[in-house]
């Protein structure tokens, strides 16, 4: 029997009994095989066994038929025991001697160093092994990038490598806190699973520990949920990515305990190592993938002609609405320099002009005019931006958009515009004229021997007058209205009459509803104000008129009120 230290077990690769060979075996370190070990000398037993077992915590059998007789002698190396030699007698007591132990003793001396240097050949051999199987499977990971091949590839090279009953990859999936068996090898063939969740199984306890798991005896399951048929010696080790655990990769023997040690460990943990990076590399590629096909369906669909070109402005790749706008196929276009493509015979100048402002700027946008393949002029809003990766420059990207219908709209508009003005301009003095007729009769009729209710009357008239002279002069300025803004003027200008001649305006208006009108001014109230007397006035009769006409029953007052403000001025406020 030989002990492997880490995993605390004995083999026992060689067991006879009247000439029929027991299978290999595996158990824990016990009885009198422990006693040996422990204390690196023979033990001779010639008769009472049943008592001895007791005592030694020993089986009574393990295999076979109940010894008499039996003599243990430790494999020893350099003062530390690797096993167990073991001579056993089933018909009589006494078949062994004190000659006999120390023969035994002399055979195990040179069968320890014999067996010694075999192990140090099979663990190198062994190593070899691992490294070629490693080498193998990281040459094969590294040509992958289809996530589920590569799941597919890990699967086969382990259950091949192992020569496991069970192989399985999972990979753990913390949204839904599922675990999906992405490879399951069952019985000599591929077996699907259906996921199971993250808990208290051995995979999820690999999950959490992120260490490996080796579990070499059927008792070491009690307890445990596993997956499949149930195996007497289990192997599972995480999926590191980083420090986080991604999945876990298992081999497991239905028949045998004691199947897996901790250079399958190693080699396993090794494995998935590679494995990790494989899938993380996957992962992103698939991503890179998915990324790339949604920004090409985007520049496929989008209504503007895309355009992107290397270095050099070589088109690399021109969408349909670049086919349709500039009249080109993307056959046509892709590898030919994008100036060849829209100027035609025209100067190239602007062209290296917008590429440099891009370059400088980050970004270049204007309005200007390309040339489609039929020759004919287009107007395109161009946007043009550098493309970098890494840090580096790797071409371009331009994107066109007909505004030819923009542009003609925008210059009918403006010739529309020009035309209102040119009629506004020419019809200035046929509306002035019979104004200031009328402002210059009231001036006469002012004049005259007037009553004094004709004297009001005439003056009210002249007072609309010329505030309706002072609309029409902003009506007329049409630049002004353009703008958004009307100039104003700063003017002395007595407040009261400003109000009363606003009210006056109203007054025929009031009397005919019945509506009494009236004014109250504060004491406070200056009555010389600087200001734009008209556009006041105006302010005034809109909301006086408004006032009137909503009004049914009983008065419109006008409210004027001031207070200083500290810097020897006034605030007035009219409601």
């Amino acid at each position: 029997a030989v002990y492997d230290e880490p995993s605390g077990l004995l083999h026992f690769p060689y067991t006879i009994e009247r000439g029929v060979r027991f299978p290999e075996e595996t158990i824990e370190l016990i009885g009198f095989r422990k006693h040996v070990m422990e204390t690196r000398g023979p033990l001779l037993i010639e008769e009472g066994w049943s008592g001895l077992a007791e005592r030694y915590g020993n089986p009574q059998v393990l295999w076979g038929e109940e010894p008499k007789s039996a003599l243990f002698v430790p494999l020893v190396v350099g003062g530390r025991a690797t096993g167990v030699i073991s001579l056993q007698n089933v018909d009589r007591t006494h078949a062994f001697n004190e000659g006999d132990q120390r023969l035994l003793m002399t055979l195990a001396g040179s069968l320890s160093v014999a067996l010694d240097n075999a192990r140090l050949v099979h663990e190198t051999r062994q190593r070899v092994a691992e490294l070629g199987t490693v080498n193998s499977v990281g040459q094969a990971l590294s040509s992958q990038l289809d996530l589920d091949a590569l799941i597919e590839l890990v699967g086969e090279q382990v259950r091949e490598t192992f020569e496991a009953d069970i192989a399985y990859v999972a990979l753990h999936h913390e949204a839904d806190g599922q675990i999906e068996f992405a490879y399951y090898y069952e019985s000599g063939e591929r077996q699907p699973q259906a996921p199971i969740k993250y808990g208290e199984n051995l995979t999820s306890q690999i999950l959490r520990s992120r260490e490996p798991l080796l579990l070499n005896r059927q008792e070491h399951y009690e307890g445990q949920a596993s997956v499949g048929t149930p195996s007497r010696s289990y192997l599972g080790v995480p999926i590191l990515v980083g420090s986080k655990a991604i999945g876990v990769i298992s081999v497991q023997s239905i028949e045998e305990e004691g199947r897996f040690g901790e250079a399958d460990s190693r080699l396993l943990a090794t494995i998935a190592a590679n494995v990790g990076v494989a899938i993380q590399n996957a992962r992103l590629f698939t991503e890179v993938e998915r990324q790339r096909e949604y920004s090409a369906s985007l520049v496929e669909i989008s209504p503007a002609a895309v355009v992107v070109m290397d270095v050099g402005e070589r088109v690399i790749d021109w969408n349909p609405a670049a086919a349709e706008l500039f009249g080109y196929s993307a056959e046509e276009a892709v590898g030919r320099h994008v100036d060849d493509l829209v100027f035609g015979d025209t100067s190239r100048d602007e062209g290296r002009e917008v590429t440099a402002e891009a370059m400088r700027e980050g970004r270049a946008q204007r309005i200007t005019t390309r040339t489609r393949k039929d020759g004919t002029p287009v107007d395109v809003e161009l946007m043009l931006v550098p493309l970098t990766v890494e840090g580096a420059h790797s071409g371009f990207l331009g994107i066109y958009h007909d505004v030819t219908e923009l542009q003609r709209a925008r210059q009918e508009a403006e010739a529309a515009t020009q035309a209102k003005s040119a009629f506004l301009a020419t019809m200035s003095h046929e509306i002035r004229t019979p104004m200031n007729a009328v402002i210059g009769m009231t001036d006469l009729l002012l004049g005259t021997e007037l009553t004094g209710e004709q004297r009001e009357f005439a003056e009210v008239v002249h007072s609309s007058g010329d505030a309706l002279l002072h609309v029409i002069d902003d009506i007329l300025d049409y630049s002004k209205i353009e703008a958004g803004k009307l100039d104003l003027e700063r003017e002395p200008f007595n407040l009261r009459d400003c109000v009363e001649g606003a009210l006056d305006i109203v007054a025929p208006r009031a009397w005919e509803k019945e509506i009494e009108l009236g004014c109250l001014i504060e004491e406070a109230t200056p009555a010389g104000i600087v200001g734009d007397e008209a556009r006041l006035r105006q302010v005034l009769l809109n909301l006086l008129s408004n006032a009137v006409k909503f009004t049914e029953r009983g008065e419109v007052m006008v409210l004027v009120d001031a207070e200083e403000t500290g810097t020897g001025s006034h605030r007035v406020e009219l409601a």
